[in-house]
Parts: C-alpha cells; structure tokens; sequence
C-alpha cells in the first residue's frame, strides 16, 4: 500500500479550480497519484477506491457539498464524490493510501 499526504491546501486548489464536478474528482485523484510519482494520464483504471483519513475525507466531503450547492441546480449535493470518491478509515490525519498493484495502466506506444 502507497500512502501519501493530501492537505487542505491542496485540496483548496483543486476545487478552486473545478469549472465541472469532473474537475475536482479528477483532481484529487491525479494530485494523489502525483504525490506518489504516477502520472493521471498513464492510468487506464484505478480498479480500487483510494482510502482517505477521516479527518481530509470529511473536509473533502464538505468541500465537494458546497462547489456542488454554488454550481449546480438539481443535483444531490456531493453526489458525484459519493459515487467516484474516496473511502473513509482510521488512519493518519491528512493520509490518502492506495494499491499500486491495482492500478492498471495505459499501453505504452
């Protein structure tokens, strides 16, 4: 397992940002990956839910609610996070982890 630190500054970037829910979705992900030197577009599928601390789990939740309510008309409210977002468990303030081994990548040309 890959673990990574994912602040609230960083997180504040990425939703600042987000002209779409895509955007921030996406982002957090790629800037996840990143942290661990693995570039967003050499990945073809995740194949896991990354696993964030209760602590950044939860602001990235309030933050996702939020975009959504100043963005968008008729949508649940942090529903695009609910469906391609992280999971939550006990570990580490600020920690993101993942499965490198999961992960499947785009054939090289």
């Amino acid at each position: 397992m890959t673990t990574v630190k994912l602040t609230k500054d960083e997180v504040n970037e990425i939703f600042d940002s987000a002209k779409k829910q895509g955007d921030y979705v996406t982002g957090l992900h790629a800037k996840t990956l990143a942290k661990a030197g693995i570039e967003w577009e050499s990945v073809a599928s995740l194949n896991q839910y990354v696993v964030a601390a209760k602590d950044i789990s939860r602001y990235i939740w309030e933050k996702a609610m939020a975009w959504d309510k100043a963005h968008l008309d008729n949508v649940l409210a942090g529903g695009a996070w609910m469906n391609y977002g992280f999971s939550e468990e006990d570990i580490e303030e600020e920690c993101v982890r993942f499965d490198e081994t999961k992960i499947e990548f785009n054939a090289r040309e």
